[in-house]
């Protein structure tokens, strides 16, 4: 595939100005969550609605350390910034605190608007499925489900949701993860039609092959984040042995069960 953009650029900065606490299960996962206002985005002259999300520093860094690498590939992540809040705009006291804020592309949950049963169709259509397995593969990230793939009104599919990336050190860069939007569309198939969807997989796991995984996660604002330097380092070291293995980790999920990608 053609990644458009050959260096990491910075996540942005911004201001958490206003918004009000976020209570729908749908919606809200296990971290606190709030929709509101933020402002001060670099290229932005107005202000924007986004989701603020309140995470302890490595899973900050997960998001911010994914959004870098789901740009890269090309991938439908919606714009994801740091923003300064006020501690208590977000139940964190006094003081100021750093957060996550993903701005609104006025998507919803698949799951609220697709029957399970018409999921597999959907996703197959979609053309950045096999590039979203590849990256889901290479960050480990084993928390993807129908509340964190979104479909907008004209039906563009977005990926949000990445703070269980990267989660684990004492994963070996060479183990296959339980990889979920890959379990989304798995079906008993031909053996013919389970080799091309690896050689689509392994065609669109290109892009990682020439990431410099050190120049993203210096985009990804790890001062900001507050993440220690060794952590920064077992993040950037996991991802660059990771990503030798990406062939066989690709023909290992799609072996699963004996099972591969309905394409």
């Amino acid at each position: 595939m053609q990644n458009g953009k050959t260096e990491p650029i910075d996540i942005p900065l911004a201001l958490y100005l206003q918004g009000e606490a976020v209570e729908d299960p749908d919606v809200r996962g296990q971290h606190p969550l709030y929709y509101g206002t933020i402002s001060g985005l670099k290229g932005y002259k107005r202000d924007m609605h986004a989701y603020i999300k309140v995470l302890p520093a490595e899973r900050l860094f997960a998001e911010t350390m994914s959004a870098s690498i789901g740009r890269y590939f090309g991938l439908p992540i919606p714009l994801t910034a740091l923003a300064i809040a006020r501690g208590k705009d977000v139940g964190r006291g006094s003081g100021k605190c750093i957060v996550l804020a993903s701005v609104d592309t006025n998507a919803v949950p698949i799951s609220r608007v697709i029957s399970f049963d018409k999921v597999s169709h959907l996703l197959n259509k979609w053309s950045h499925l096999h590039a979203a397995i590849v990256f889901d593969e290479l960050l480990a990230n084993t928390d993807r489900n129908l509340r964190n793939l979104l479909i907008g009104g004209d039906g563009t599919i977005w990926l949000i949701d990445h703070e269980e990336a990267l989660a684990s050190p004492a994963l070996q860069a060479s183990e296959n993860i339980r990889n979920h939007l890959l379990g989304m569309v798995i079906g008993e198939v031909s053996e013919f039609e389970r080799h091309m969807a690896s050689r689509k997989l392994k065609d669109k796991s290109a892009p990682a092959y020439t990431a410099d995984f050190r120049r993203h996660a210096a985009a990804s604002q790890p001062q900001y984040c507050q993440v220690e330097p060794d952590h920064v380092n077992r993040v950037v070291e996991f991802l660059e042995s990771r990503v030798h293995h990406m062939s066989t980790l690709m023909d290992g999920a799609l072996g699963m069960n004996q099972k591969t990608l309905a394409v």
